[in-house]
């Protein structure tokens, strides 16, 4: 049997519109799995954007935040050092003040002091030498045990040796003045600046 053109057309038509289905089918399919693949690694490579974003802003801010510290601890070393800066000069200024207010005191009271320094010694040295300035002399006459040489250069005080000359006490106003403000320097310093 012979079959016409027609006939035969049909059967391969089927099948070409069967093999076309499928096509659109698998097409479809693909195009499904590609626009799902590429949404799932859109999403995934958002996710990874965002999470290096935090982790650089994190590190970012860490930086940052280092940075200021360190400023801050500059600043303060700096604010340290102008405030010590400060302390000494005027701790100086105040020694200087202080100093010069013990020898410019009037010859009375320098005479009261001397008074009181002779004594001191005496019961400290029992018997020796007192070296004191002229202007004492009148204060220093009554001692008794203690040799007076007039040969002191100092605004004002004594210097005591004991008899043996093993022991020497420096009392003069300026040797005085300045153990009294070392020993007062600390809270004169707290006074001032807290």
């Amino acid at each position: 049997m012979q079959l016409t053109n027609i006939q035969m057309e049909r059967p391969a038509r089927r099948k070409i519109d069967e093999i076309a289905e499928n096509a659109a089918s698998l097409a479809e399919r693909i195009v499904k799995e590609a626009t799902a693949d590429r949404l799932a690694s859109e999403s995934a490579t958002r996710e990874r954007i965002e999470i290096m974003r935090a982790e650089y802003g994190r590190k970012l801010y860490d930086e940052v935040d280092r940075m200021r510290r360190a400023s801050e601890r500059k600043s303060d070393i700096t604010v340290a050092s102008e405030m010590e800066k400060v302390h000494t000069e005027s701790l100086s200024v105040l020694k200087e003040k202080f100093i010069s207010m013990v020898k410019n005191s009037d010859d009375s009271k320098k005479k009261e002091w001397a008074t009181m320094l002779i004594e001191g010694a005496v019961s400290d040295l029992g018997v020796g030498i007192l070296h004191i300035r002229k202007e004492d002399e009148e204060v220093a006459s009554s001692v008794s045990g203690f040799e007076t040489v007039s040969d002191l250069r100092a605004s004002g005080g004594i210097i005591a040796e004991s008899g043996d000359g093993t022991v020497l006490l420096d009392y003069t106003l300026e040797s005085l003045a300045e153990c009294y403000w070392n020993s007062t320097a600390g809270r004169i310093l707290e006074l001032l600046f807290g």
